[in-house]
């Protein structure tokens, strides 16, 4: 199994703008016939995220996924749309939610009380710098997106 890390940067427009976020990526032997395991490994606030393992709910990681996706769609297209329109009616965080859809200005604010506690480029150096100081460049970001793809772990089962 190989084990990648993605600095994903919060989309524009979205609760999660100006958010910086490690993903955890794990590709199995059979990818792409098989999704990627998928998670955030600083702390969210989103509805369709467990919010103490950084697991996803995010269809496009599960059953919806063909091998004709690559890794670059997860975070050019797939979880830029997560983030920008959560599924309050399969949540993984029903606090989340509950607010997403009755006090939405409340959402907002815990999204970026969240933001400024856990995803800010120096939480993120500060807790999990060790996966960023060797940094490989994967890819690279398309105009639309900041996010990079590195290695941060070789075949690890």
């Amino acid at each position: 199994m190989k084990r990648l890390v993605v600095k994903f940067y919060g989309p524009k427009d979205t609760a999660y703008e100006g958010g910086v976020w490690l993903i955890r990526v794990c590709v199995t032997d059979i990818y792409p016939f098989k999704a990627p395991l998928v998670g955030f490994m600083n702390r969210i606030f989103h509805p369709n995220v467990d919010e103490s393992t950084g697991v996803i709910c995010l269809d496009v990681t599960g059953h919806a996924w063909s091998p004709l996706y690559e890794l670059t769609n997860i975070f050019d297209f797939f979880l830029p749309q997560f983030l920008a329109d959560p599924n309050p009616g399969d949540p993984m965080n029903p606090d989340a939610a509950s607010l997403y859809v009755n006090e939405r200005e409340q959402f907002q604010k815990k999204c970026k009380e969240h933001m400024e506690k856990f995803a800010t480029e120096e939480a993120v150096r500060k807790t999990y710098g060790r996966f960023l100081s060797n940094e490989k460049q994967l890819s690279v970001p398309s105009d639309d997106s900041e996010s990079s793809l590195s290695d941060f772990s070789e075949d690890d089962d």
